[in-house]
């Protein structure tokens, strides 16, 4: 098998977590990350299914639950 869906999930992993950083400590661009983050968990989604590895997909959908929750937190 190869790497991509490791690949994916940090990426998905990484832009989540700026989501926060940016949404508590930078520019209040986060109606640009926040998509973005979501984006790349359904991309690592669906790498993930191909490859038939179930814990990345359940990694992958806690963090689109993340970046989901994010957006409803930040925009009180």
């Amino acid at each position: 098998m190869s790497n991509n869906t490791i690949k994916w999930t940090i990426i998905t992993a990484v832009l989540t977590v700026f989501v926060y950083i940016d949404g508590f400590y930078l520019w209040d661009i986060f109606y640009v990350t926040i998509p973005l983050a979501v984006l790349s968990s359904i991309i690592a989604m669906v790498v993930t299914y191909k490859e038939l590895r179930p814990v990345y997909m359940l990694l992958n959908v806690l963090f689109t639950f993340i970046a989901i929750i994010a957006f409803f937190v930040l925009n009180k």
